[in-house]
């Protein structure tokens, strides 16, 4: 799992406070969602979070860690769109352009090919 998706789902869980929860709204197994924290926390080398049976806490390393990743995801979602809707854009201007241009420059030429045609080969 990459890290993006750990990171979405260990914020995930922080703002549902249960594994259960996040695993039911992702359609994904309990043990996928505890997996995706259990990696961060062996990559960061730092408990994330206190689990009991009853609830999830953060503790003070995961709090600090839970903003970070609240930004990072923010601006990671803000590229994608930007990047989503500057494709979208291009696309309506180049259709745009072709349906309103093309048609006009097509016609003109067209119509010159006509007239040199009919010039050359009418006078003979």
């Amino acid at each position: 799992m990459d890290k993006f998706m750990s990171m979405r789902i260990f914020s995930r869980v922080v703002e549902a406070g249960s594994f259960s929860v996040v695993a039911e709204h992702m359609s994904c197994s309990k043990g996928n969602v505890s997996r995706a924290v259990l990696s961060l926390e062996d990559q960061l080398q730092a408990r994330l979070l206190q689990r009991t049976t009853r609830r999830v806490s953060l503790t003070e390393p995961g709090k600090r860690y839970y903003q970070k990743c609240k930004r990072v995801l923010a601006d990671l979602d803000d590229a994608e769109a930007e990047a989503r809707d500057a494709h979208t854009r291009a696309r309506k201007t180049l259709r745009s352009l072709r349906n309103r241009s093309r048609p006009r420059t097509v016609d003109a030429l067209d119509h010159r090919i006509s007239q040199a045609f009919s010039c050359r080969f009418s006078a003979s």
